[in-house]
C-alpha cells in the first residue's frame, strides 16, 4: 500500500527516524532505521514532504483579520529580529499545517510565547525556543489525540 506523505512521516516517526528540512534537501536522522521501502517513499515523496515540513507562508487568506498586520515569520535560515529598538519582543505569524500561531519574543531572550486560536479563543503556550515551538506544532499537529505537556 502507498503510503501519504503524512502517512510517511507518521510511519517514520513510529520506527525513530525524523525528518527535517535544509534549504532544498531532506535530512534524516536514524537512517540506519529506513527499510527499502521507506528509501523509496522518501525519494518518490520528497518535493511534497518538503512543502509539508516547511511550508510556505502563501496561506495569507486564511490568516485571521485582527493578525494580518503582524509581519510574517521570515523562512526558516533567515535571521530573525527578536527584539525592537526599544527592547519590546517582536511578534510574527506562521501558518503550520493549516494552523495560525503568533510568536512573541518575551523579554527573557529564551523564551518565546505562542498564541493560536483555537474555536475563536487564543490559547498561549510558552516555549524555551523556536525549535522547541516547531518540535511541539509538529507533535500537535499529527498526534491531536496525544497529551503533551508543555
Amino acid at each position: 500500500m502507498a503510503l501519504t506523505p503524512e502517512g510517511l512521516v507518521r510511519e517514520l516517526t513510529s520506527c525513530g527516524v525524523t525528518l527535517r528540512v535544509e534549504g532544498e534537501h531532506l535530512v534524516v536522522t536514524n537512517k540506519n532505521k529506513l527499510t527499502r521501502d521507506l528509501i523509496d517513499a522518501l525519494k518518490s515523496h520528497k518535493l511534497e514532504l518538503i512543502h509539508l515540513l516547511n511550508p510556505q507562508r502563501s496561506h495569507d487568506a486564511s490568516v485571521p483579520d485582527h493578525w494580518r498586520h503582524i509581519p510574517v515569520m521570515p523562512v526558516k535560515g533567515e535571521r530573525v529580529a527578536r527584539f525592537g529598538p526599544n527592547g519590546e519582543g517582536l511578534r510574527y505569524r506562521i501558518c503550520l499545517f493549516d494552523v495560525w500561531y503568533i510568536i512573541r519574543f518575551e523579554e527573557n531572550a529564551d523564551v518565546l510565547r505562542v498564541t493560536n486560536l483555537e474555536n475563536g479563543v487564543p490559547k498561549n503556550r510558552m516555549f524555551t525556543t523556536l525549535d522547541e515551538f516547531h518540535r511541539w506544532a509538529w507533535a500537535e499537529t499529527f498526534f491531536r489525540d496525544l497529551t503533551f505537556l508543555n
